[in-house]
């Protein structure tokens, strides 16, 4: 559940104490991955043979996804993706493929449902690491040069994102990713609260990931001269003595309507406080 501001606000004002240090639980990031003990073991060897070829196993089709092992003969057909991305990955891993797509909450879950074992220890990977490490690395010097027009870079949690082709269908509108371009826009993301299925998406987006040393620092982009708060004021401002055809914003729209309120309460208040002070005189 992707809990407004509100929420976590109102979670804080039921906060009695915390649990001792020794029973803190630590959040590692394979935990959404981690392995049922419980799973039957199949090897890579195992798994290499489910091809779904005459020749496999009872024509078996088996993928490999962080390091468990998926019997996919009943669904690659039937793939909302299409069947050939799977039937390609037919007996290997898929973890990286099927990352990079960004699949939404309900995939995940889909996904459970044609789990069949996990692979040994011995053959496991890391791949809490591992994914960032098959993709292309990038200074922030570098992404910091993509922001213009038709050329739109950003960073989340240290992956590069190219957003150029996702400007126009953004929910929030286009601002936000433009005047962010360029940017390590971690912080901004994580204040807006983006559901699972917006932070899924963004994986069909990632193109790389930061290099070490420029990851979870925060530097100027060559675009950023101003906070994107500074930005937005600006916008608004120009937008208000400039308006197109006549309309104004929403945003401007609304603070002219609460200015004005204001304004009406105060008169009436000041209208109020002189008949009272005449009264009192007579």
């Amino acid at each position: 559940v992707n809990h407004s501001k509100n929420a976590v606000k109102l979670l804080e004002t039921l906060l009695v104490g915390s649990v001792p240090e020794s029973e803190h639980r630590v959040a590692k990031k394979e935990d959404r991955d981690a392995i049922d003990l419980s799973l039957p073991v199949r090897t890579v060897a195992e798994v290499a043979q489910r091809t779904g070829t005459p020749e496999a196993p009872n024509g078996e089709m088996w993928i490999v996804i962080r390091n468990l092992v998926y019997d996919v003969t009943k669904f690659w057909k039937m793939h909302p993706g299409g069947p050939k991305p799977i039937k390609d990955l037919a007996g290997q891993g898929a973890t990286i493929e099927f990352e990079k797509v960004g699949h939404t909450t309900n995939a995940y879950f889909l996904l459970k449902k044609y789990l069949i074992a996990r692979l040994p220890d011995a053959e496991r990977k890391d791949w809490a690491n591992m994914a960032d490490q098959q993709l292309k690395q990038y200074t922030l010097e570098e992404v910091s040069k993509h922001c213009k027009e038709g050329d739109y870079w950003m960073v989340l949690d240290n992956k590069v994102l190219n957003v150029t082709e996702f400007i126009g269908s953004h929910p929030g509108g286009r601002e936000p990713l433009t005047h962010n371009a360029g940017t390590d826009a971690t912080d901004e993301f994580s204040l807006v609260g983006h559901s699972i299925n917006a932070k899924n998406k963004l994986k069909g987006l990632q193109i790389g990931v930061l290099v070490e040393k420029d990851r979870r620092s925060a530097k100027p982009s060559m675009c950023a001269s101003v906070s994107y708060t500074d930005v937005t004021a600006a916008s608004l401002n120009k937008a208000a003595a400039h308006s197109e055809g006549g309309q104004f914003p929403i945003a401007t729209t609304i603070i002219i309507i609460v200015v004005a309120v204001l304004s009406i309460v105060g008169i009436v208040l000041l209208i109020a406080n002189d008949s009272s002070n005449s009264a009192k005189e007579l």
